[in-house]
């Protein structure tokens, strides 16, 4: 075990020598002619470090600005905002004391934030200074918002028309539904911000980053491979590798760590249902820049490039950007067959498909247990899809109808029940010995048997089917 300290930090925001790569953006804020910048980022990706970063920037130096950071997250109402806007003052007056003693400015708490801002602005003015405004968590403006959508187009009006004024906001791709969710008689909250999205690190940012603490010139570019350069997860890695110097078992480790494979789900779970439906489909090979030819497909496959959902290896191939990613999306496939994304093209499964249902009955039953498990089975034959990209087996959703099970029995029981249903549709002359024993053993009533039992049975179907 290394006694030296440990220098990686996973999930803190950092600022100054501990601050790596991210030139390009910072350059593209400092020198903004924009009145109002958006930067759009994943969770854990370093928006607070960023907005951070600019405030170390813009108030370490001789500059005729001052920043202030703002982090509006938990606000939820005009007073929550105005309440977050005076903490945030009061922070940056211990942080910078000198500028506000020269700026003889006390926010007062009975106006709203809009109005607090105005009076800083013009404190500023007066010394010849601009503010840059830089809010972090900005995803709250949609809370606040459908509670008064009117102070939401004040707060607007601030931003956009203040000409010594640079609002810098962050947040993750949710506010983009902001138009969605508020209702307001002006122009839309969004409109004028400038959008840029904040990704990975890029190779330099992330070997300098390692090379921090690490010395291992192999370990650091399995890292980076493993990662895609991710900033948590790479800092993550590195924070566990630099305690237990073996790859492996720290691959292990994270593989399990319910705090990454939570900020992997919260961050999937940010996505729309057709980008969604687009990363499972790279993760299932659909995989060539060439095969996403509409303009919505290539606009989507643009995004998830830079917020880092997805990367592009050689020849216009695309994958999944990290490896923990694609082992959090395997493992969801493997948990429930509605997982799949669905494709009107699909064609459905019918007894042409015989093999191929023998092949995936493990994928059926899943689907079965899950319906299950959750109290219902299905209205008549079950409707599943064969998927052209990677020909596995899918419930058609728009066809799938349930009710409520009221039979007796443990869930499993009652999902071999409705598979032996099911596959009777399919069952053929041909059948073999262990699906003619699979009914068999369903008919005399499956609590005279184990799961396991009929899982090994399964198994074996399985492997036939695949054989053939």
């Amino acid at each position: 075990m290394n006694t030296l300290r440990n220098p990686f930090s996973a999930g803190r925001w950092v600022s100054g020598s501990h601050f790596y790569g991210r030139k390009k953006i910072i350059a593209n804020l400092l020198d903004s002619n924009e009145s109002c910048d958006w930067i759009i980022g994943k969770r854990r990706v370093g928006k607070t470090s960023l907005l951070r970063q600019l405030e170390y920037r813009v108030n370490g130096q001789e500059s005729n600005t001052f920043a202030l950071f703002w982090d509006i997250q938990g606000s939820y109402d005009v007073e929550g905002l105005a309440d977050s806007l005076i903490d945030a003052i009061e922070d940056s007056q211990d942080e910078y004391p000198e500028t506000w003693e020269a700026l003889d400015c006390e926010p007062d708490d009975s106006v709203p934030c809009h109005q607090i801002l105005k009076r800083l602005s013009r404190s500023l003015q007066r010394k010849n200074m601009g503010l840059m405004l830089l809010i972090d968590e900005a995803e709250e403006f949609i809370t606040v918002g459908k509670k008064n959508p009117v102070f939401l187009g004040k707060l607007r009006k601030f931003f956009q028309n203040s000409h010594h004024v640079h609002t810098v906001i962050s947040s993750t791709p949710r506010l983009e539904q902001i138009h969605k969710e508020v209702v307001v008689d002006t122009s839309p909250f969004l409109h004028g911000f400038n959008a840029m999205y904040l990704g990975h690190f890029d190779q330099e940012a992330a070997q300098t980053c390692l090379k921090s603490g690490l010395s291992d010139e192999h370990a650091i570019a399995k890292i980076i491979d493993k990662t895609d350069g991710n900033p948590y997860e790479l800092q993550l890695f590195a924070k566990h590798f630099f305690e237990n110097q073996k790859l492996e078992d720290v691959t292990l480790q994270l593989e399990a760590n319910p705090s990454l494979i939570q900020v992997i789900e919260v961050n999937f779970d940010l996505l729309s249902p057709e980008e969604q439906d687009l990363v499972k489909d790279v993760f299932c090979g659909k995989n060539h820049l060439t095969e996403f030819e509409t303009p919505a497909e290539k606009a989507m496959v643009s995004k998830l490039l830079q917020l880092g959902f997805l990367s592009i290896e050689s020849a216009n191939h695309l994958r999944i950007c990290s490896y923990f990613h694609t082992q959090w999306l395997s493992a969801k496939f493997d948990a429930s067959p509605s997982f799949h994304a669905p494709h009107q093209s699909d064609p459905a499964v019918d007894k042409a498909h015989f093999q191929l249902v023998l092949k995936q009955i493990l994928t059926l039953y899943k689907f079965f247990l899950e319906q299950s498990q959750d109290g219902k089975r299905c209205e008549g034959l079950a409707p599943f899809k064969l998927s052209q990209i990677d020909q596995s087996i899918y419930p058609d959703r728009g066809l799938l109808k349930l009710t409520k099970d009221a039979r007796e029995g443990k869930p499993w029981e009652r999902a071999i029940l409705e598979l032996a249903e099911y596959l009777v549709y399919f069952e053929q002359n041909e059948s073999s010995w262990s699906l003619f024993r699979f009914f068999q053993m369903a008919e005399s009533e499956p609590s005279t048997y184990s799961e396991a039992d009929f899982l090994d049975l399964m198994m074996l179907i399985s492997e036939e089917a695949a054989l053939n």
